[in-house]
């Protein structure tokens, strides 16, 4: 839990609140290139880990080319997440959702 606890300091976000959920199995944390948290929830009948949200500092979104580059390496680890081009481009619907113009 020290890891998790060091990220939380270095990240300034609310992971060290959630610790409880980290060891109860809730969902996993994972840090990516000390660029990014990466957040991963179980699957249905143990079917494994997908990837769920990618966490910059302060909660914020990561920038957009660390976002895609931990996406890729999910997909080339066969490690499943949700399909955000779904429907369109990319990020149009996130960013209308979230209000987010740039992340760079």
């Amino acid at each position: 839990m020290r890891e998790y606890l060091d990220a939380a300091r270095r990240y300034r976000n609310c992971l060290a609140s959630k610790l409880d959920q980290v060891a109860a199995g809730r969902f996993a944390i994972a840090e990516f290139k000390d660029q990014a948290l990466l957040e991963f929830r179980q699957l249905t009948a143990g079917a494994g880990w997908m990837l769920w949200l990618i966490h910059g500092p302060r909660n914020d979104p990561a920038p957009i080319s660390v976002y895609e580059e931990a996406e890729a390496k999910c997909d080339r680890l066969g490690i499943p997440r949700q399909n955000d081009g779904a429907g369109g481009s990319p990020w149009r619907s996130y960013r209308h959702f979230s209000k987010t113009l740039d992340w760079d």
